[in-house]
């Protein structure tokens, strides 16, 4: 009867044998904190979309092919000024919101983002 023989013996790494860095949360507060400014953004967003009238001329710019046009109605919205890289199809949109660079109570203001996506076709 033969026997299969590994020549590569593979050595278990343990995390309890590592030694990691002290922790610091510092980072993960300011992203906790942006990501609530983000929160609060997506509301003003998601509300100026419940306007029939305004859900209504963004899906028709869009559909039209008109980006620019479509960010700037995305960007007047009053209250709004997360930045927002906005892309669409045929069936819906999507909203990625990232923190203004002007926010002065975060000091990375690339630390978090959020994504919405949103359908309005089939």
């Amino acid at each position: 009867m033969y026997r299969w023989y590994s020549p590569y013996h593979y050595y278990q790494h343990h995390p309890a044998y590592r030694n990691f860095p002290a922790v610091d949360t510092t980072i993960l507060e300011g992203s906790v904190s942006g990501f609530q400014i983000l929160l609060q953004q997506s509301q003003v967003l998601l509300k100026s979309l419940e306007n029939r009238e305004f859900a209504k001329q963004l899906i028709e710019t869009a559909q039209k092919g008109h980006q620019q046009q479509v960010d700037q109605m995305i960007q007047n919205i009053p209250g709004f000024t997360s930045r927002a890289n906005i892309q669409y199809t045929p069936t819906g949109i999507r909203f990625l919101l990232l923190l203004p660079t002007t926010t002065e109570t975060i000091e990375n203001p690339d630390c978090c983002s959020m994504s919405l996506e949103l359908k309005w076709g089939t």
